[in-house]
This record gives structure tokens, sequence and C-alpha cells, in this order.
């Protein structure tokens, strides 16, 4: 008569996880409590608990940012364990005997002889079909915020020694193989937008590597690189994702990962429901080393790039165009309201100002504010090292939604500075201070010196990857008085000259032009540039 070999175990973490998070999943079908329904000449292997457990497998149930973290059996699990001659064997029976800790689980095994003071134990992820290789996947989903129920499915793993003990049991601890990520994403300072989005995918990309495939594991220990699939990108799709105002655990969302030192790229794919546009914002995560059995924090600004565009003001205007009247501002082309701002209003432009000055009212206008819109100074680079790009549908965001639609990509400061070291250094290392091209020399500073410019931009859009470099401005148009004109880029400076008035940004002369208004009494986007 063949007898049933039964592996009773709570999973002990050999090493404390560094960060981790999750709430309780619920209560998973099939699972037995009670009246085991193992035979009764089954060999038991029985597992350990602690007062305070720091539990593995297979489905993450409470994690607290930066301590200890508890994961569960499920029934669904199986282990391998080796038998007296040196064969793994599969576990074909799992009972969960209480459904109120779900750490403790017993495997019955159909085939071999267990008899020895130790065997070897080696998880290889649900659905497993060897003892010797385990497969991070390249894709994964997680359905519900803050649950690593995709855990077993993903490409978990570990390994452990079975004990045999006075009583004829055996117990063993599990020792995590593969590595993890816990990222929380949040949009700050931007209520609307963060009830109006989703999240639907976060995308890993590796420069370095590949951090997924199927690894070998018949050394208990996964292989520095895949044996076959090998995939330098973890796509994890969260359908519907939510995000938070805060770095918070409960909209957190989890991945298995190769361990090792990896140099990623996330990219994070939003979209709003009620407008059906989606946008990928990208953020470079560096350089990291993701340690076997432990969990990674990464934290996510979501909209940190993503500026409110509908955001209009008069020339250093204390005060945004429509305030106190936003339920009637126009927002159709050619729509029109009387209560428009008038002289006295802080809504009004400031025209108090020294000659050849910036704003005095409003830190927008105030280059020396972290975030300003562009001075004369920093518009010449922007147009003329910026490599300027239309396209016809691009993403943005207006009144607490994304839009699509007209506008033009520039490099961000960075990128320009980055790309133009000689000119950069020749104008004195300042791009505040010191703009470039025009007369009566190279470089110039057109906060004194007036001069005009304009280029004509390229009708090629950036790729998605080259849009990590790019910004996009819109064309959403201006307020003339109480009239809206929408389809239009229109950007006032932070700069007004002695003689000519207040430069701004704009359509002309055949593409785009920097140049002048006498006054600055229209109401047009106050949007600090990147």
């Amino acid at each position: 008569m063949k007898t049933m070999n039964v592996i009773k175990a709570t999973m002990l973490l050999a090493t404390a996880l560094v960060t981790v998070g999750c709430a309780s999943d619920d209560a998973i079908e099939n699972e037995q409590q009670g009246g085991s329904k193992m035979p009764a000449h089954a060999v038991v292997f029985s597992g350990e608990n602690q007062a305070k457990p720091a539990y593995t497998r297979t489905t993450l149930s409470s994690h607290t940012k930066g301590s200890e973290t508890a994961v569960e059996w499920e029934a669904s699990d199986h282990v391998w364990v080796k038998d007296d001659a040196g064969v793994y064997q599969k576990s074909t029976i799992t009972e969960i005997p209480n459904l109120q800790n779900k750490s403790i689980a017993m495997f019955g095994l159909t085939t071999g002889s267990f008899t020895g003071t130790n065997h070897s134990v080696v998880y290889t992820g649900k659905n497993s079909t060897s003892a010797t290789e385990v497969e991070i996947k390249a894709e994964q989903t997680q359905t519900v915020t803050n649950s690593f129920a995709h855990l077993g499915v993903s490409g978990d793993c570990g390994v452990a020694t079975a004990t045999k003990k006075a009583d004829g049991t055996y117990r063993f601890k599990l020792e995590h193989k593969a590595a993890y990520i816990c990222i929380y994403p949040r949009i700050e300072e931007h209520d609307r937008l963060q009830k109006n989005v989703k999240l639907t995918k976060i995308v890993l990309v590796s420069s370095s590597g590949p951090i997924a495939g199927k690894y070998d594991f018949s050394t208990g220990t996964l292989g520095s690189t895949p044996t076959s699939d090998a995939s330098n990108t973890i796509t994890l799709t969260t359908p519907s994702g939510e995000i938070s105002t805060a770095t918070r655990v409960d909209t957190s969302y989890y991945a298995v990962i190769a361990p090792g030192t990896h140099t990623l790229r996330a990219k994070y794919y939003i979209t709003d429901p009620s407008t059906n546009v989606s946008k990928v914002v990208m953020k470079d995560l560096g350089t990291m080393t993701f340690t076997s059995g432990k969990f990674t924090d990464v934290t996510a600004w979501i909209n940190k790039e993503l500026v409110e565009f509908n955001n209009f003001y008069m020339w250093d205007a204390k005060k945004p165009y429509w305030y106190g009247f936003e339920s009637v501002q126009p927002l159709t082309d050619g729509a029109s309201n009387p209560n428009y701002p008038q002289s006295g209003d802080e809504r009004y432009w400031n025209h108090h100002v020294s000659p050849s000055a910036e704003g005095s009212h409003n830190p927008l206008f105030m280059s020396s504010s972290p975030r300003h819109v562009p001075n004369m100074n920093e518009m010449s680079w922007y147009l003329l090292k910026g490599d300027p790009r239309l396209d016809a549908a691009g993403v943005y965001v207006f009144n607490g939604h994304l839009q699509q639609g007209r506008g033009v990509w520039f490099k961000k400061m960075a990128k320009i500075i980055a790309d133009n070291p000689t000119e950069v250094a020749a104008a004195g290392g300042n791009v505040k201070e010191m703009g470039i091209g025009g007369w009566p020399g190279p470089y110039n500073d057109y906060r004194t010196t007036w001069h005009w410019f304009s280029v004509i931009p390229s009708n090629t859009a950036p790729t998605e990857d080259e849009q990590y470099d790019y910004f996009f401005v819109p064309a959403v148009g201006y307020y003339s008085n109480d009239k809206y004109y929408s389809n239009m880029i229109q950007y006032y400076t932070s700069t007004m000259h002695s003689e000519m008035g207040i430069y701004m940004l704009f359509e002309g002369f055949g593409g785009l032009a920097v140049y002048y208004t006498a006054m600055g009494t229209g109401g047009m986007p106050a949007v600090p540039f990147f």
C-alpha cells in the first residue's frame, strides 16, 4: 500500500524584509479547516510558529512600509520535497487547517519515501512543473490595490530544509530567493486630477540586462541570467488602479523581480475614463540593488510634470483671470462672460513695475522663484535650442482632466543644458541671466536688450521614449477681455522690456515666435516650463 507523506509547515522568513506592505486578502476557496483529509498512515511534516511572525508564502496578508511582512499559504500551493532516493516529489494535496492562521499548511505527497533526518524542500511558484526552474513573469497582473495575490504566479520561489523532530514530524522554514518591488504612486496638490484618472499599468524597463525570464534553480538560488525567455521589461497590469494623494500602503502595487543590481526606468500609464485619454509618465529610478527575499520601496510623484493649463492670468496679476468666477468661465471658442478683470482688481495686470523688470506681485512671474514662467533669456534657449516639435495629439491636463490636442513639445531645460555645454559655458553658465542668439552678439541679456525670435518647428512629435526629455505646451488659447479664443499657443514670459512691452510666446511669423505685447491685459496660461 502506498504511503501518503504529509508536510505541515509554518513558513518563516529566514531574513527580515526591509520594506513591505499589504492588507488582508479575502479567504481563498477550497481551503480546508478542521477534519483533515490526510490518510491515517501519513508521515507528518509539522510547521513552527512565532509570537510575532514574519511568515512567508504565498499571498501577502499584512504589510507595513518599513517593517516585516506576513505572507500566507493558499490551498492551490504546492511544494517539492527531495525523497530518500534524491528525487524531488511534488505535493498533491494541500490543506489549511486553520483559516485564522493560514501561515500553517499541510502538504501531502503520494510518491516517494521520506525517512531521513533532513529533506530538501523547494517552492518554485504556483502552477510550477519543475523543482529546478523558476519563471519570473514579464507580464504580471494586480487586480486590487495593496494586494500581492499574484505573488505565487509571478515568480516567487524559496528553499528550505525540513528537519525530523523527536516526535517523528518534520518542520521547515522557507528562505525566499526572488526579490520584490513595492511601488507607491501618488498625485499631489491636484485633487481633481487624482479623482479623475486611473492607473492602468506600470512598466519597469531595465537598461542593464534582464529582470525577468526562466531561471535555473537547481542549486536553490536563481541563476544570474535567464536560461530562456529573458526580458528587460516587467509589465504590471493594474486595471482601474487607484492613485492616492500621498504615499500610502493601501494604494501600493507589487511585482516580483530578479535579484541583482538593475538600472531601471518606470513608466506609469494613466487613463481618464471621462475623456478616454491616456498618458504615460516616465521616471528614472536609477541603479538599484534588489536582494533575495526582500522588498524594495519606490515612491512616485505621478503629476510632478502634469501641470494644470487652465491657469490663466493677466501679466503678474495676484489672482487668476477667473478667480471667484470659475463657474462662469468661458471654455468654448468665442464664448464670453462680462466678469473679466478690471483695473483695481487683484486679477488685473501689474502695470506699476519699473521698466525692464520682471513681475513683483506673483511668484509665477519672478525668475527668482523655484517655479516660474520663463523669462526672455530662458525662452530664447527653449525656442532656439529646445528642438520645438508640433504635435496634433499631445496630452495635457485641463480642468482636472486629461485632454488631447494640438501643441508643441520642447526639450526640458536640463536636456538643453546637457546637449549644449559649450554654448551654456559661453553664456556664463546661467540661462536665466543670459539668452542665446540675436543681436548684438551671440549671447545677450534680453531683459535689457530688446530682440525677438522666430523658428519653424518640426512636424515630427517625439516618440514615447523621447518624451522623457521633453514637455508638452498645448494650444489652449487666451482671453481678450470677456472673450475666449481657443486652439492657439500664446504664453507670457516673466519679462517686461522698457521700450516694447511684455515678451510672449505665440504662433506667428510662419512658425513660433517670441515677440512683445504692449500691455498685459490678456489672460494667458501662467505655467512654468520644465
